[in-house]
């Protein structure tokens, strides 16, 4: 298996239901450092709404501990990546960017774009330097919940 920038052995693996609570613990994470402090229970709320859209969710782990996600939507000629975390004290060592080389190499080999909205300076700093440029403005509405 590869070597990451870290110690320990680093796998990718689809997750599972049992994954949530760590899904749920990266995202609050990852949503605390661009402001958006969500509790635990919004927190989950949201990954069950995002489930259901026929999303995959792709961890990365060391050593078997979950220290990265990817949630992506395939889209037939390209990806869209909903969400992307890697946990707080994994950041600024490279993992973020060995995560995203292995996604691409791993599970989207025969694809031609990806797609994803970046939220935040640090996300945008992030996904630039890995390669990705503007390429629209997103616009959005919110609707009201239904019963």
């Amino acid at each position: 298996m590869d070597r990451g920038s870290s110690e320990g052995e680093l796998t990718l693996r689809e997750a599972g239901p049992i994954d949530d609570g760590r899904i749920v613990t990266l995202y609050r994470e990852m949503a605390a450092a661009h402001g958006d402090e969500m509790t635990e229970a919004e927190t989950a709320d949201k990954l069950r709404r995002m489930r259901r859209v026929p999303h995959r969710i792709t961890l990365l782990c060391r050593d078997g501990e979950t220290v990265g996600y990817a949630f992506w939507l395939d889209l037939g000629d390209h990806v869209f990546i909903r969400s992307f975390a890697i946990a707080e004290g994994e950041r600024s060592a490279g993992l973020g960017r060995l995560f995203f080389e292995r996604l691409v190499a791993e599970v989207f080999p025969d694809l031609g774009q990806i797609r994803l909205q970046a939220k935040g300076e640090g996300a945008k700093r992030f996904w630039t330097a890995v390669g990705f440029q503007s390429s629209a403005e997103a616009m959005r509405i919110e609707l009201p919940e239904t019963p």
